[in-house]
């Protein structure tokens, strides 16, 4: 397992089972599956609603660019996503 993680990250409480837990819901579709997230601003740290990674530009070297956008409701599901980042 490898976990990354960006400096300034702050954690919930029991961040390590729901991560676990998220996994493991995860493997019932894939057996490696990459779990990956944009984190919202710093502000938003509070708010437990999850995020999804979203297309936001091309930069002027013509390099997609994403974005971490609040979901408008906490899915107990694993969602699907087209792209992972590593938060570039």
């Amino acid at each position: 397992y490898v976990l990354q993680i960006d400096a300034h990250t702050r954690f919930r409480p029991n961040w390590d089972i729901y991560l676990i837990s998220t996994l493991r819901q995860a493997q019932e579709y894939k057996s490696k599956p990459i779990l990956s997230t944009y984190p919202t601003d710093f502000a938003d740290c509070r708010d437990n609603t999850g995020t999804i990674l979203a297309p936001a530009r091309f930069d002027t070297d013509g390099i997609l660019r994403f974005v971490g956008r609040r979901l408008k409701k906490t899915d107990k599901n694993v969602l699907p996503s087209p792209a992972w980042c590593a938060g570039f």
